[in-house]
């Protein structure tokens, strides 16, 4: 039984694992996808898809990453003004 514990705390563990993008402060250029989603790029080289789901983004937003680090339901981007929660992160 202890055994079978352990295998499927392992899987869930493994299955858990999230996307997260470092140095994201560097990122200089950003391009939007839909209304709650971006792309942030270092140069012309995209980095990660983010999702912003309680923001709203149009193609004349100002943005800046407030934090260094950005995963699922952690970090922060500044929008219009606006801080904004990141809800998911995909690197690309």
């Amino acid at each position: 039984m202890k055994k079978l514990f352990a295998l499927a705390l392992c899987v869930v563990s493994f299955a858990a694992q999230a996307d997260y993008l470092y140095d994201a402060k560097s990122m200089d250029r950003w391009s939007r996808v839909d209304s709650h989603t971006i792309i942030l790029s270092r140069g012309s080289t995209p980095k990660a898809v983010v999702s912003l789901p309680y923001c709203y983004i149009n193609s004349g937003s100002t943005l800046t990453v407030l934090s260094d680090t950005l995963g699922n339901y952690d970090g922060k981007i500044l929008i219009d003004n606006e801080v904004c929660e990141v809800r998911s992160v995909s690197k690309i």
